[in-house]
């Protein structure tokens, strides 16, 4: 029996805060790669991104950044603006929504997102008066009070009763100005704008595209393109005279500060002085220039790539910057195990056929993304379509790869990647594209005994093995598949060494039974479960996922819901029973779950709960039998970044879970953890409870079924809980569920290992209120 030890965990507060967070909380590891949009304050580049926002101070070079996890509303971001008067970051989104940021306060304005009155709501331009934003967009403008933070109008422009798009938008102390492709519309700021006919077409250009109003030194400039080529020249407002310096080279982007005007042409940057004489000059190389910002001297560029980089005075490329992150947004198959975590970015499409997307894969380790990238890894060079990741549970530092076309890839703790074809491997070569000697991998499993599964998709030898003496072999199906053109996607291994394969477009699963023996093929069995009543009854008519959870009971989702098989261990000797739906009550009604819902993705938690994801209703997570739904989370309720989840991982160890979409990965902090083999690494947090904090508190690092009880310094219990797996959350209240009082108390857990030794813990607890 061990011996009870005391540990005051008051003396590792710190520690503690600084490597966990609380239950419920959520992180996003977003890319902030593609520039959109670019605002200043000062020294602060507020630079939008597909993903959200980031700050840089130009300053200290710190970053900080928003997203849907911590501030915004949205994801995709389609405009910037700051307003200096009123300390005000206007956001506005894809969709159209408009956040309002000051002191890090949100005021979401829904407005034009909502609007029904028109269709092309897109926001092309934000020109800054006072405490107004007026927005040009596809159908008008919009003026925005950032002192009520609310609308304050909106203008309709329309032609013979067609709405028209504005381009951008200038206002000066007696008129506003609307750029549009058919020229300059102007009215007098004194009038009805919300009546169309008190706006008039400007004579001067009239017929030409205006594509940009700026101001500059307190006047007003409008950017007119040339209809003969791809070239602009820009004219004074009040003079009607052209800037010399600035026409003949196509306009791409600006900004003014300190009288100073930066100006973005084809790869040419030019900062000009009130009289437009060019005070520094020189050519770029760099992607699509979104926004530009000349500070201290220094230019700093946003662009659709890298997406923030720095220049000093001579023209020299100083830096790139942006927050760490997966290189893109898109992820197809992740997996976490230990607090290690890899993703994928390829995928097939509807058809199971190649989208090829050149290969990404991507790592966090120690709370940092590395980015693994077809064009600059030599061991993935001229691959394409990485589909699937497997973390072996024995070892975190040893990973597998799938690849729908090029067969398995191998990392074991640095690179290269090792490739594994027909040359070193029992895999096939796809016949029907045998020209490109294509092998395609769906996905890996590791069975109790470290041997190595890999489904082999478009052939009949659709299953390999390589054992832990480093040999291969093949199974061949072909008695049972009938075609060799048949994908073949998902595999999972049960505890019973039985083998589930899917076949997603024929809606069926091959089962394999080996029987321990891998190398004696006489005694193999396998079957197919199919939609059939009697054989299966597997709803659907594609796709096909599944999971087997801590009971031994299959899970698997298809594109018309969610059954389980309860006894699949059995299958080999009473045959093939019908998989059962499940029906829980919703408020009164006994209906079926999932019905008709396309599941992405089935995993099981320490606690033996299911994680569904859906491609278009979110993530659910599901008590253990699945009668109740203790969370759903979508894009309008919670930081998830897309309705359609396609996989979702489990991190048994830290109880964090990852959902990885089309639009990025972001990770929730779960209450379920596996249990530990002992009691040597209990946590309390947080510790100390502080007023003002509601959350619960985590007791973590237990074994399964460890006892838990909460005294005062006196012995009297003050409640007990056990643990489902390796932790149990407190609500910080008694037996009679009150809120305890502000005070030192002892948390003594206690439970069995495998050996049935009793092992116990102490420690205490400092609660303030």
């Amino acid at each position: 029996m061990k011996a009870i030890s005391l540990s005051f965990f008051l003396l590792f507060s710190a520690l503690i805060y600084g490597q966990l967070k609380p239950i419920g909380s959520w992180s996003d590891h977003l890319p902030y790669q593609s520039g959109v949009s670019m605002a200043r304050n000062g020294n602060q580049l507020f630079c939008g991104t597909q993903s959200g926002v980031f700050i840089f101070n130009a300053n200290d070079g710190s970053i900080t950044r928003w997203s849907k996890v911590n501030l915004l509303s949205e994801v995709s971001v389609q405009k910037l603006a700051y307003n200096v008067l009123t300390r005000t970051l206007i956001v506005v989104y894809n969709n159209s929504n408009i956040d309002l940021i000051q002191n890090g306060i949100v005021t979401n304005i829904p407005f034009l997102r909502d609007y029904s009155r028109v269709t092309n709501k897109a926001v092309n331009d934000i020109f800054i008066k006072g405490e107004n934003a007026y927005l040009a967009c596809g159908f008008g403008v919009v003026q925005l009070n950032l002192s009520k933070k609310e609308i304050s109008d909106s203008y309709l422009f329309s032609n013979n009763g067609i709405e028209f798009g504005v381009n951008s938008v200038f206002v000066d102390d007696q008129e506003i100005f609307a750029a549009t492709n058919l020229g300059i519309y102007k009215a007098a700021l004194s009038s009805n704008l919300l009546d169309f006919n008190n706006w008039t077409l400007d004579d001067f250009k009239k017929g030409r595209i205006a594509r940009k109003l700026f101001e500059f030194n307190q006047s007003g400039y409008v950017v007119i393109k040339n209809p003969s080529n791809d070239i602009d020249s820009v004219f004074s407002l009040n003079s009607k005279q052209s800037v010399a310096a600035l026409s003949g080279i196509k306009y791409v982007t600006h900004s003014t500060s300190n009288n100073q005007l930066t100006y973005i042409s084809t790869n040419q940057y030019s900062l000009l002085d009130p009289s437009f004489n060019a005070l520094n000059s020189y050519t770029l190389e760099t992607f699509q220039i979104l926004s530009a910002f000349t500070v201290n001297k220094q230019l700093f560029i946003l662009d659709n790539y890298y997406p923030l980089l720095l220049y000093d005075e001579n023209g020299n490329r100083v830096s790139q910057i942006k927050p760490n992150g997966p290189f893109e947004r898109k992820v197809f198959d992740i997996d976490a195990l230990n607090g290690e975590v890899w993703a994928v970015a390829g995928g097939h499409n509807f058809t199971y056929s190649n989208t090829n997307q050149s290969s990404r894969i991507y790592h966090l380790s120690n709370n940092t993304w590395t980015s693994y990238l077809e064009a600059s890894t030599p061991s993935i060079q001229g691959t394409h379509d990485m589909l699937s990741v497997k973390i072996n549970p024995s070892d975190e530092n040893h990973v597998l790869f799938g690849s729908w076309a090029f067969g398995l890839f191998e990392w074991k703790n640095k690179l290269p990647f090792k490739n594994y074809n027909t040359q070193n491997s029992s895999l096939v070569i796809r016949d029907a594209l045998s020209a490109f000697d294509w092998i395609g991998v769906g996905e890996v499993e590791f069975d109790d005994d470290e041997n190595l599964w890999v489904v082999n998709s478009y052939t009949t030898k659709s299953l390999s093995v390589k054992k832990t003496d480093g040999s291969w072999r093949s199974f061949d199906f072909s008695d049972s598949l009938q075609s060799e053109e048949i994908a073949i996607k998902e595999l999972i291994v049960t505890n019973d060494n039985h083998k589930w394969i899917a076949l997603p477009r024929l809606n069926q699963i091959l089962v394999f039974n080996d029987n321990e023996t891998i190398d004696n093929v006489a005694d193999d069995e396998f079957l197919i479960i199919r939609q059939e009543e009697g054989k299966g009854g597997l709803p659907g008519i594609r796709g096909i996922t599944f999971e087997e959870d801590l009971n031994g009971a299959i899970w698997v989702g298809t594109s018309s819901g969610l059954v389980v098989f309860y006894s699949p261990s059995t299958i080999f000797d009473d045959g093939i029973t019908d998989a059962e739906r499940i029906l829980a009550e919703r408020d009164g009604v006994v209906e079926e779950i999932f019905a008709e819902e396309t599941i992405n993705d089935i995993e099981v938690d320490g606690s033996n709960r299911k994680w569904i994801a859906t491609e278009s209703k979110g993530v659910f997570l599901l008590s253990e039998d699945g009668q109740e739904e203790i969370y759903h989370f979508t894009t309008e309720n919670s930081p998830l970044v897309s309705n359609s989840v396609l996989k979702v991982a489990v991190d048994n160890a830290t109880g964090e879970v990852y959902f990885a979409t089309g639009l990025g990965i972001v990770s929730f902090r779960g209450s379920a953890i596996e249990g530990k083999d002992d009691l040597s690494e209990v946590v309390v947090f947080p510790n100390p409870v502080n007023p003002g904090y509601n959350g619960p508190i985590t007791i973590s690092g237990l074994m399964d079924n460890t006892k838990v009880k909460i005294t005062d310094v006196n012995g009297r219990i003050i409640n007990e809980l056990v643990s489902k797996g390796g932790q149990v959350q407190w609500n910080g209240k008694n037996f009679e569920n009150e809120e305890i009082a502000t005070g030192i108390y002892l948390v003594f857990s206690s439970g069995q290992d495998e050996e049935e030794n009793l092992e116990t813990e102490i420690g205490k607890l400092l609660y303030r209120r």
